[in-house]
């Protein structure tokens, strides 16, 4: 399944069935875990892109919060710092990967220019 599969079409669905499905989205997510990132990193990649919006795997408890503080989490943001901050590899999160999945194994061009924003993490292109 593509996670976002959870939002789209939310206007077609019942109030319930989008609420539902939106629950699901924002409560837990997969992710990349530091061992496939630093696989990737080695590869030399240009950048990496998930359909999540957060690269990391995310675990909430049943109140939706986190279990444990992310300062206890040894590993929190590993992907995040070891992959743009420490070697300039541009991470896109929430793609609608779902097209190009379904195509199965190819070649395509991806362009992207970020804009230059003074002091800020993240860009839209």
């Amino acid at each position: 399944m593509d996670w976002n599969d959870l939002c789209r079409g939310n206007l077609e669905k019942t109030a319930e069935q989008a609420n539902a499905d939106n629950a699901i989205f924002n409560s837990d997510g997969p992710g990349m875990l530091p061992e496939v990132c630093d696989h990737l990193a080695s590869r030399k990649i240009a950048m990496m892109g998930a359909d999540n919006w957060g690269i990391k795997p995310y675990d909430f408890d049943s109140k939706g919060e986190w279990p444990t503080p992310f300062s206890e989490i040894e590993q929190w943001g590993y992907c995040h710092m070891n992959l743009s901050a420490r070697r300039g590899i541009n991470l896109f999160k929430n793609l609608d990967l779902k097209d190009l999945a379904e195509l199965g194994p190819g070649e395509f061009l991806f362009t992207w220019s970020p804009l230059k924003l003074v002091g800020a993490t993240g860009s839209p292109g």
